[in-house]
């Protein structure tokens, strides 16, 4: 749940989409609109691979589950 409940990152995808739907009607930022989706899919694909991986990172780290 750490990596699914990130403050920031849910923070900067909000962000990025809510910027992606002003912007989209502004002429002369397309390439912003452009780099929105790049933050908001980077943000996501991050998140799915932290899911997926986070007993390597448990393990890696030496983190022992408590519950």
């Amino acid at each position: 749940m750490h990596f699914l409940l990130n403050k920031y990152a849910i923070a900067m995808f909000v962000l990025a989409v809510a910027f992606s739907f002003l912007a989209r009607h502004m002429t002369g930022l397309s390439h912003a609109v452009a780099a929105c989706f790049v933050v908001a899919f980077a943000l996501s694909v991050g998140t799915l691979v932290a899911t997926f991986y986070s007993e390597a990172f448990m393990r890696h780290h030496d983190i022992r589950v408590t519950y």
